[in-house]
């Protein structure tokens, strides 16, 4: 096991990593894309999308290729890593070894070196229909130019901000009664979700036309600054997320860092990995009550806390800096007027506002069944597809176009998981695509309202409990 590392060589210390002696030595690195074998030994440790590679090592990565790269680098990926003949590649599965030339007076078989071939336990499964098909439409969809966030669409969400950012102004610094601080607490709050959203949308790199160093000055702006986020943090952690949605590791547990918890366990297949004490016995049966509290009263404080709590990049806690300064700025008035802990309790309406932004996020995965990291069969032994696991993974929210804005694009979350690099903007246009795909492959796109998405996540919560006979310290009733 070892700790994952991103993009720019930062250690994720809540991610771990179940990699093969081989790949920790550098030893048999190939993954498949389009059809050929790539060895990326060389390369792997300098990805720029970091050493989340690592892990479709001896697979095939072509769909997970394309959700991640421009068509630029998903066709011509040998000008990045060296290009292997299958010629050159022994499978476990489907041949043994023909040492019949080694000299009768040895008795070590040859190395990989020796034999100049490279080793894969098994041959992956051809590439599904439906994920041949997902390929054709990212093709017609980056035609489209769905990829490209225009920049009045960007600044269309700053001027929210700001509209958002005076209002909050304006109800702190003009009155002095709860209900006007009240409206000025609501507004702080949708500016930290507006500027959330646009950390999420350049941490993907949406616009300008994808480059890489343009999006993560957005990212940070907005995220540490206006947001008091870690935008580093949560972009690396949401490449994990992304890659690995609502999966575990048969070893490790719970393989997506940003559906883990520490106080809930939301789905059945997590339990067997949860501490075996009277702790969790407690969690499993309070956890469906528990749930919507601790997200209405802590969510903004917890994913803060989250973010920095392991940071040592010192610009990361300089933008929290700035976020703070600002923030004091906008609290002063009513500090000067009322005290110190008034102006705390303004800030405390604020962050719980912030449960609107939580439960909007949960909303998107809690209510749908883990699958194994990894996995590559359905349950009736038919290979499967890797844009199902994202479609089912995920699920829909109605909401009317008019809210689209409240939403930062999260209710057409099937769309942002099986095209992470697409522009929000274009979400709703894009959806019947979307949905003709699902009705052609059997897939259910599933598109509910909020409160049923809610009420559906705490009765799954509820069902956990009686999963386990609470590890042998007690039995269920």
């Amino acid at each position: 096991m070892s700790v994952a590392v991103a993009g720019d060589g930062y250690p994720l210390k809540v991610v771990k990593r179940n990699l093969s002696n081989d790949v920790k030595n550098g030893r048999n690195c190939l993954v498949r894309i389009n059809g050929s074998w790539y060895d990326i030994a060389d390369y792997m440790d300098s990805h720029p999308g970091g050493d989340i590679i690592k892990e479709f090592i001896g697979k095939d990565a072509t769909v997970m290729f394309r959700l991640w790269h421009p068509t630029h680098v998903f066709k011509h990926p040998e000008r990045y890593v060296k290009f292997v003949s299958e010629r050159d590649i022994e499978f476990l599965d489907h041949k043994t070894y023909n040492f019949e030339q080694q000299s009768s007076s040895s008795t070590a078989a040859p190395s990989d070196e020796e034999r100049d071939v490279y080793v894969v336990n098994s041959r992956p499964p051809k590439m599904t229909a439906a994920d041949e098909r997902y390929l054709e439409i990212y093709d017609e969809a980056e035609r489209q130019g769905y990829f490209k966030g225009t920049r009045e669409y960007l600044n269309e969400r700053i001027y929210i901000i700001f509209g958002f950012l005076c209002a909050s102004f304006f109800f702190l610094w003009t009155f002095s009664n709860v209900y006007a601080h009240f409206l000025g607490a609501l507004c702080l709050f949708w500016v930290w979700h507006q500027c959330a959203g646009i950390m999420h949308d350049t941490g993907h790199n949406q616009y300008f036309n994808g480059s890489i160093k343009k999006n993560a000055w957005y990212c940070f702006v907005f995220g540490n600054i206006g947001g008091g986020l870690s935008s580093s943090f949560w972009k690396w952690e949401h490449i994990e997320h992304h890659s690995f949605t609502a999966s575990f590791d048969e070893e490790l547990g719970n393989a997506d860092p940003q559906m883990t918890e520490d106080v809930w366990l939301q789905d059945a297949q997590l339990v067997d990995y949860a501490p075996r004490n009277y702790i969790t016995w407690m969690i499993l049966r309070i956890q469906a009550v528990l749930f919507p509290i601790a997200v209405t009263l802590a969510a903004r404080i917890g994913i803060v806390v989250d973010g920095f709590i392991t940071e040592t990049r010192w610009y990361e806690f300089a933008g929290l800096g700035l976020h703070v300064l600002w923030t004091s700025l906008l609290l002063s008035k009513v500090y000067f007027e009322f005290g110190l802990l008034y102006a705390l309790f303004v800030y405390y309406m604020a962050a719980v506002c912030f449960c609107i932004l939580a439960f909007q996020l949960q909303s998107n995965h809690m209510d749908k069944p883990w699958i194994k990291k990894g996995e590559e069969f359905e349950k009736d032994g038919r290979p499967l597809s890797h844009i199902h696991r994202h479609i089912r993974a995920c699920s829909n929210v109605y909401a009317p176009r008019w809210l689209d804005w409240a939403w930062g694009g999260l209710h057409f979350h099937k769309e942002h998981h099986c095209f992470p690099r697409m522009a929000r903007q274009y979400y709703r246009e894009f959806s019947p695509v979307l949905q003709n795909f699902c009705v052609e492959f059997g897939y259910d796109y599933q598109c509910q309202g909020f409160f049923e998405t809610m009420w559906n996540v705490v009765k799954k919560l509820h069902g956990v409990r009686y999963i386990r006979d609470v590890f042998d310290l007690g039995k269920e009733d």
